[in-house]
């Protein structure tokens, strides 16, 4: 394999650059329609094609490992144009102008990309001091972000930028006038428009233009220049107060209160008149001054007049104790916060960090962990969690923490990108993330070492074949296209949805006492025991995916063991039937298997085709109550149930199950190993699936 990157930027004239930039984001959203259209089989079918393994995750960590490179040149390029300019990092009382385009203003910071005097991406955080800037100036800029969340971020740098009493103007197109006048069927408004703004249409159905204008479906290849969003001034006021300005208001052309931002005349577009009126919507807001009163003469500490207002000061002065270098400090005024305020995540968290800084290593340990007990979903907890953990020499530590950070916050549409993460931790991220790339797959991958050395390195290679299938390593994908767990696959098992009853010669033993089974589950439906959904679903999540049948639509269960967690109140409400299962070769692995219930399915209920998390284990059922018309179909195959005569079945398969009837119908459920698993196999694998859960929790 060559060193070279997969990815290179070649120097190119602007246009040229500007091109290829377009082709690759034409490129990249094909591509990403043509694997949503393989879905699953992507990576089975271009191995089945040409023996190949490159999969869009391969493609994905070549893009990020290019970002990442970018990331790390972008200080040393900020360096020569700060020096070029001649602007120290710690320039103070600045006028900002974002998105200033080819109209430069004599006197101020312009920014853009290139060829702008300062190039810079805005989705990289602005690179400015806390309170650098007295003026922010920004026309024709906020429209080309997506909203909320990058078009909030960004608004939420400015604020950062901005001192006390720092005062913002922006200009966007008014979105209001736009809807006006579409109503209106006003095609002179859509065509004098189409003089100023290059690309847009004058011409053609009104709908088109209208859309176009509030940013609807760009071309991906144009995808950097075009509208994301439109606004009016209410959802441009509601942006500015949620990033934390006030005084929000509304201007007019040329009409600032402050004479030093009455530039609009400077921008390409704001000027745009029509109907004696302008095309845009001009809003100013400023940045709130200190509300704490200043600090006691006789206690170095802010004076305040309530709990909130002093936990918000002591916040503050943590802050800038922690940015002045003094961790000690800001540790003393976050233990007062906690005191004012002991629930409140953030404040636990903000004292964990401060902690660390101060080398009081278990103590930030607590700290955080206290914030994450808060507030389970504070991904900024577990990520300082792994750099406390790495700090201590603890690899595998460090890395499961980072994975937990980065899995939750991406979850909820956070860290994917610039314009996703705040700028101030972006470093942290990006190293988490070069942390997971680099040392989670032989931290997992070393899970089955054990069992190699104890069994044989032969004898395990199924299992290591099915960690690397996981992890990405290498493709070993199932043989039929039927068959898709939605967790671990084991390659190299026999390929079948049903298996033959002469693999299990339990099964025997079982149906011979499948009658007194019978009778406690029906003793239980008669209303002696308590029965619980079967499908695990917060409250107000919809189970209309899994389940048809309209309202009446129900699969319930009794459950004597549940995610490895034995019931023992239910054991001794079906006495029979407890003891009759524990004689079976039952699955065990901790928080997983044994999986042992009375199914029950009401009448007209239809649990729709779905897969199970790996082929390792089977499903067998015993009927019990079996009305007429009820039918499991696997992998296309579809068989009635006969009371009192098992069947196992592979659930990886496609499968789903029906009871058309007006009766309920009841089995007893549970899971068995796979026949072909040797015994050292399911050991190893039930020891595999801990492991990767304790990795996971960190």
């Amino acid at each position: 394999m060559s060193d070279a990157p997969v990815f290179t930027l070649a120097m190119a004239a602007p246009a040229d650059a500007d091109r290829t930039l377009a082709a690759l984001a034409r490129e990249v959203y094909a591509l990403a329609s043509d694997l949503k259209a393989f879905g699953p089989e992507a990576e089975r079918v271009l191995a089945a094609h040409d023996g190949s393994a490159a999969t869009a995750a391969a493609v994905l960590r070549d893009v990020q490992a290019l970002r990442a490179r970018l990331a790390e040149a972008r200080g040393p390029w900020l360096d020569a144009q700060r020096a070029r300019l001649g602007l120290p990092a710690d320039a103070r009382g600045l006028k900002l102008h974002i998105g200033c385009g080819g109209h430069a203003l004599s006197g101020w910071v312009n920014v853009d990309v290139h060829p702008a005097p300062l190039c810079w991406n805005v989705h990289w955080g602005l690179p400015f001091a806390d309170g650098a800037a007295t003026h922010v100036f920004v026309s024709h800029l906020l429209e080309h972000l997506f909203f909320p969340h990058e078009a909030g971020a960004f608004l939420a740098e400015l604020r950062r930028v901005l001192a006390p009493g720092g005062r913002v103007r922006i200009i966007v197109p008014d979105v209001a006038q736009l809807i006006d006048a579409y109503h209106r069927g006003d095609r002179d408004f859509f065509a004098r428009r189409a003089r100023h703004w290059a690309g847009a249409r004058g011409d053609g159905p009104l709908l088109a233009q209208f859309l176009q204008y509030a940013g609807a479906g760009p071309d991906p290849g144009w995808l950097f220049e075009a509208h994301k969003f439109g606004y009016d001034a209410d959802t441009l006021a509601e942006l500015l107060r949620l990033a934390g300005f006030e005084g929000v208001e509304r201007s007019g052309w040329m009409a600032s209160t402050d004479p030093a931002l009455r530039v609009d005349d400077q921008s390409a577009v704001a000027g745009a008149e029509h109907g004696g009126g302008h095309y845009s919507l001009f809003m100013e807001a400023v940045v709130p001054g200190i509300a704490a009163r200043p600090p006691s003469p006789a206690t170095g500490t802010p004076a305040t007049s309530s709990p909130d207002a002093e936990r918000a000061a002591r916040m503050q002065a943590a802050r800038e104790a922690m940015a002045a270098g003094r961790p000690a400090d800001a540790v003393r005024h976050l233990a007062e916060a906690r005191r004012l305020d002991p629930s409140n995540a953030q404040v636990a968290r903000s004292h964990g960090v401060a902690l660390a800084a101060a080398g009081e290593l278990d103590a930030a340990e607590a700290a955080l962990r206290e914030a994450l007990a808060l507030d389970p979903t504070l991904s900024t907890a577990q990520l300082h969690l792994g750099r406390l953990r790495e700090r201590r020499g603890d690899r595998r530590g460090a890395v499961s923490q980072y994975l937990r950070a980065i899995t939750g916050a991406q979850s909820r549409g956070l860290w994917l990108d610039e314009t996703t993460t705040p700028p101030h931790l972006q470093h942290d991220v990006l190293h988490a993330m070069a942390e997971v790339r680099e040392h989670r797959v032989p931290l997992l991958m070393g899970i089955v070492e054990p069992w190699e050395s104890r069994h044989g390195r032969d004898a395990m290679r199924r299992l290591r074949a099915m960690l690397e299938h996981w992890l990405g390593v290498a493709a070993h994908p199932p043989e039929d296209p039927r068959q898709a767990p939605t967790f671990l696959y084991v390659p190299g098992l026999p390929v079948r949805g049903w298996h033959d009853r002469g693999d299990f010669p339990w099964f025997e033993r079982l149906e011979s006492q499948w009658q007194d089974l019978r009778a406690e589950a029906e003793a239980l439906l008669a209303g002696r025991g308590t029965l619980q959904p079967f499908l695990d679903a917060p409250d107000g999540v919809s189970l209309d995916p899994y389940l048809g049948g309209g309202h009446d639509a129900r699969w319930d269960a009794f459950f004597f063991h549940r995610h490895g967690e034995a019931f023992p109140d239910n054991a001794a409400l079906a006495p029979r039937t407890a003891h009759a299962v524990q004689a079976t070769p039952l699955v065990r692995i901790r928080e997983h298997a044994p999986e042992i219930c009375f199914s029950i399915l009401a009448p007209g209920t239809h649990i729709k085709p779905h897969h199970g998390v790996t082929n390792a284990r089977l499903v067998a059922h015993l009927p019990l109550i079996v009305p007429d018309d009820c039918v499991l179909t696997v992998g296309g195959e579809a068989r009635a149930w006969e009371e009192g005569r098992m069947w196992a079945f592979d659930d990886t398969w496609m499968h789903e199950a029906w009871n058309r009837s007006d009766r309920t119908r009841v089995i007893l459920l549970m899971d068995t190993w796979h026949p072909g698993l040797s015994e050292a196999e399911r050991e190893a694998f039930s020891a595999i699936v801990e492991g990767i859960g304790d990795f996971h929790r960190g």
